[in-house]
């Protein structure tokens, strides 16, 4: 069997260097889901630093690696493109992947650093074979296909609310903040819910640093905290339900269920379900997908361009929203 021919642009944490993480669920970085695939394999590389190419030619014994893109596209033939470089690249590196005649492009969110570059990232698209997927990768996890398919059947009733928290660096800027991390926030709204956030009121506090948002999904209200200032990351998200409850984060996933009270008489309490995930498989999910879009087996993925363009419509409205 001819085996799928991948490169990598950008050989850094998520492209190669997470996957040495011993706490990290694997396949962790593209390297690494490629590498575990048996239909593909890492054909050729590209970054413009030399060490970076080095340490990935030692860690995959990949000898195939080049300084950008265009070279690398130049002297090889590739199947998918990763892109797994800084935000305000990629509009360049998806034009030479789609004028190269890619049939599958794997983009890292976010998808651009402005509504501008994103934009013009969806049209190139449009205007040509290749397909995109945006690495909004909790939408390959096991743990929120489970959730989606919780509201989409009405387990627990229906979904009244949703309240999430986001904190990752002490320093950060908002801006950058929601950029980086909280589009995956944003995305699993939409996700979720099946509608994008329309924020009502931004609340920001502590010099800007920190941002209380609600707003509403459709007709579901939703509250995001989200700034700096915590010495520890939080992912988060509380969901509410008629008869039933949801908490589930990074690393840890709890369900409710209402039953009859055992403190209480004439009540109902929430009682946990032994629900749990060993694995998320989110890497490995996400790829399988691509490899089903390359031989033709899916048509649109579960995380398209226009889904990342539309979190980051959403983050520009937030930003924009005193």
């Amino acid at each position: 069997m001819t085996k799928i021919r991948c490169a990598i642009a950008g050989l850094g944490r998520i492209g190669s260097e997470l996957e040495s993480d011993s706490k990290r669920e694997k396949p962790a970085t593209h390297a690494g889901v490629i590498h575990r695939h048996p239909e593909t394999f890492i054909a050729a590389g590209c970054d413009p630093d030399s060490s970076k190419r080095e340490h990935f030619r030692a860690q995959w014994g990949v000898n195939a690696l080049y300084e950008s893109l265009d070279d690398l596209l130049d002297q090889e033939k590739i199947d998918i493109v990763h892109i797994a470089t800084p935000p305000e690249t990629h509009l360049d590196l998806v034009r030479s992947a789609v004028q190269h005649g890619t049939q599958v492009i794997i983009l890292e969110k976010p998808v651009a650093s402005s509504l501008e570059e994103a934009e013009q990232i969806v049209s190139l698209q449009q205007n040509r074979q290749s397909k995109i997927i945006v690495n909004h990768e909790r939408r390959y996890s096991l743990q929120y296909q489970h959730i989606r398919k919780i509201i989409t059947e009405q387990t627990y009733g229906s979904l009244l609310s949703i309240n999430a928290r986001l904190y990752m660096g002490r320093k950060r800027a908002l801006h950058q903040m929601l950029y980086d991390d909280g589009t995956h926030m944003i995305d699993l709204f939409a996700h979720l819910t099946g509608d994008p956030l329309k924020p009502i009121s931004v609340h920001k506090v502590h010099q800007g640093t920190c941002a209380f948002i609600f707003g509403e999904c459709g007709s579901i209200p939703i509250s995001f905290e989200t700034g700096a200032g915590r010495d520890h990351l939080v992912f988060e998200l509380d969901l509410s339900f008629t008869s039933g409850r949801i908490l589930v984060g990074n690393g840890y996933y709890k369900e409710y269920e209402s039953k009859e009270s055992p403190f209480y008489t004439n009540y109902r309490s929430l009682i946990r379900n032994e629900k749990s995930f060993t694995h998320s498989r989110y890497f490995s999910s996400m790829f399988e997908e691509a490899v089903a879009l390359f031989k033709g087996h899916a048509l649109v993925p579960v995380s398209s361009v226009h889904d990342g363009l539309s979190a980051l419509k959403v983050i520009e409205d937030i930003l924009q929203t005193n």
